[in-house]
């Protein structure tokens, strides 16, 4: 979807798709906020590049997780009186056979400010 000169909404169309879906999060990478320097992206394609706050560095954690044990839900909040538009995302996370590395992990990750890349099922 564009918006033209008058800011009213061009759209394309949505095709049907393979029946071949398998959904969920395959993975989510997770890095501390401060370790990130810039995140290019662009309107049609997304995120392009994420660039590390040190050269070399590989400031993602990775989280795998079995099939249909985590989901995302996207929410849109439209207030067109005061021209707010945005999303809120929310990531659900399943881990099993929670033991003591899992807690302790769990634990540093309600303590900072990260930021994360999430990856579905479908790439």
């Amino acid at each position: 979807m564009a918006l033209n000169a008058n800011c009213a909404a061009t759209l394309s169309g949505i095709g049907l798709e393979c029946l071949d879906n398998i959904g969920g999060i395959k993975r989510v990478y997770i890095a501390r906020k401060e370790d990130i320097a810039s995140v290019t992206a662009t309107d049609t394609t997304g995120v392009t590049l994420i660039t590390p706050a040190e050269t070399g560095a590989k400031p993602f954690y990775v989280y795998e997780f079995r099939k249909a044990t985590g989901g995302m839900t996207s929410t849109a909040t439209i207030d067109d009186a005061a021209g707010v538009r945005y999303f809120t995302t929310e990531v659900t996370l399943q881990f099993n056979k929670m033991k003591t590395e899992k807690r302790l992990e769990i634990n540093a990750l309600t303590k900072g400010n990260f930021v994360a890349v999430v990856e579905d099922m479908m790439g």
